[in-house]
């Protein structure tokens, strides 16, 4: 509080008057928190002045804070004003820097994909040097596949050099790939003939792969080939498409026949036999080795367990038309013979039989052979006595005629 004495002196009559003045202080307001700079679009800005309870005012003052969008990009300052109960005032001003966001330019592109199609490059914003994002984004392409049918959005999201960020949108619409089917397809023998693909579902579809031309697979060589079978919808313009996988095995090799004594062996071993005499199969001749019954052209088709075959080259047998020289170690007596037939020799026998004119095997023993075999009860006719050795195998052949 302070006293002001006023003084007046005329013709020397003084008067003297005081009066109270009281000063207050000033009032300090400013900003506790203000940003240099901002971006248009990063949204409301919190005001925090001191002391509480003041105006401020500036064009993107609003309620509850500061819209940087309202202002628009420049510089623009904002005053705070506080007047306390004396009626004394203090302002403080902050100029707050506005910075655009950035704004985009799209090509032209499609929207529409089927599932099928390739990756979208998306590369078709400006400025480049953001990034991309949702679903079937890889990278800077759009893959229908891994996003699936249906509506989906993209979003480009770029930082400019204010370091404000902004995103724009780009939009797909994925339609779904019709259901395709293969399966089935058999297996095959390398050389076998060509044979027309089926089994692909729906009809009308498009066999394609390494062995097959205009629809069907032909199996000029050995190994696991894959099949496609691709369908186009006329609906939705959209394709699907399904494998199967055709295993074509190799050909066993070419087997061929040794001859010991009356025996024919077919090589390799490991195989399923199967004999033909002068080109026509032998009923019952499957085993790897075989007793010939009469002279002819023998051939043997050798089958692996993926049912594939390999035929031997011809194979002239002449063996059962030799007379009884045919062996020194062994003599057959009478012959012909109407009862029984005695055998002379002197070596040890593992093994013997009796084999009629188509090779059936009518008598046999092991380890010892009897000095006379009883032959009365066969039929009329030409045989043969088959004996084994350890050294040899012999046939010796003779008939029984009543």
């Amino acid at each position: 509080m302070h006293e002001l004495l006023y003084t007046v002196d005329i013709n020397g009559c003084i008067d003297i008057d005081t009066v109270s003045v009281e000063v207050h202080s000033l009032p300090a307001a400013g900003f506790t928190t203000a940003p240099d700079s901002l971006c248009i679009n990063s949204g409301m800005a919190t005001l925090q002045a001191y002391p509480a309870g003041a105006s401020v005012t500036g064009t993107g003052v609003v309620p509850g804070g500061y819209d940087p969008s309202v202002d628009g990009p420049g510089n623009h300052s904002i005053t705070y004003t506080f007047t306390n109960a004396a009626g004394c005032s203090d302002s403080a001003s902050v100029v707050w820097t506005v910075n655009p966001a950035q704004s985009f330019t799209i090509n032209d592109y499609s929207e529409n994909h089927c599932e099928s199609d390739p990756p979208v490059p998306l590369l078709i914003v400006q400025p480049t040097g953001g990034y991309f994002s949702g679903p079937g984004v890889v990278g800077s392409d759009f893959d229908p596949a891994l996003a699936g049918p249906g509506l989906h959005t993209v979003t480009y999201t770029y930082t400019n050099s204010f370091g404000c960020i902004s995103d724009t949108t780009l939009n797909f619409d994925v339609v779904a790939s019709p259901t395709v089917g293969l399966s089935g397809l058999p297996d095959a023998c390398a050389g076998d003939p060509a044979w027309t693909l089926t089994g692909g579902t729906p009809s009308g579809g498009i066999y394609s792969g390494s062995m097959v031309i205009n629809d069907s697979f032909d199996p000029h060589s050995f190994g696991s080939f894959t099949v496609t079978y691709t369908f186009f919808d006329p609906t939705s313009g959209c394709m699907g498409t399904a494998t199967d996988i055709v295993e074509v095995h190799d050909l066993p090799p070419t087997p061929t026949i040794q001859q010991n004594g009356h025996d024919l062996m077919a090589q390799p071993t490991g195989y399923v036999y199967q004999w033909q005499l002068n080109g026509s199969p032998m009923a019952g001749y499957t085993s790897q080795t075989i007793t010939a019954p009469q002279d002819g052209e023998y051939t043997v088709t050798i089958t692996s367990p993926f049912s594939c075959s390999a035929i031997s080259a011809p194979y002239q047998f002449t063996t059962v038309g030799m007379s009884e020289s045919f062996s020194q170690t062994w003599s057959l007596y009478p012959n012909p013979t109407a009862h029984t037939l005695r055998v002379d020799g002197q070596l040890d026998v593992r093994s013997w039989a009796v084999l009629d004119i188509s090779g059936r095997t009518v008598i046999s023993g092991e380890d010892y052979l009897p000095e006379v075999i009883d032959v009365a009860r066969r039929s009329n006719g030409k045989y043969f006595l088959r004996i084994t050795t350890d050294q040899n195998t012999e046939v010796l052949p003779f008939v029984v005629q009543h």
